[in-house]
């Protein structure tokens, strides 16, 4: 079930997964209208990127991880994306898991592990 998942947001565009992503969190505001797709993106882009930010730590730190950044090519996407949607969930962020993960996955998992504070 979540292989499937994560294929499907796979093929997405990281701004139609931002979109997602900015929808659910304002579909949480109790004054939740319809709004354009572009504050959308920004919501989910600027949530997001504070979650990254916090989660690093946890996120680069495993196993799994760790061992995709040294060789990208063995280790299975679906798993290192199901790995990383594990800590999300573990975090309680209030986007999807999955969906954030995806977007973590596509933007440059190596870089956010790499870059240095």
């Amino acid at each position: 079930m979540m292989e499937h998942q994560i294929n499907e947001l796979m093929e997405r565009s990281s701004d139609e997964l931002y979109e997602m992503a900015g929808k659910e969190l304002y579909g949480k505001s109790a004054f939740a209208f319809p709004t354009n797709p572009q504050k959308l993106i920004r919501m989910g882009k600027e949530y997001l990127g504070m979650q990254r930010e916090k989660l690093k730590g946890a996120i680069c730190s495993n196993k799994l991880i760790t061992e995709y950044l040294k060789s990208p090519k063995v280790q299975n996407r679906v798993a290192v994306i199901a790995a990383i949607a594990d800590i999300l969930t573990a975090a309680a962020i209030e986007v999807s898991p999955v969906t954030a993960s995806v977007l973590i996955f596509k933007e440059g998992l190596e870089s956010l592990c790499t870059q240095t504070p």
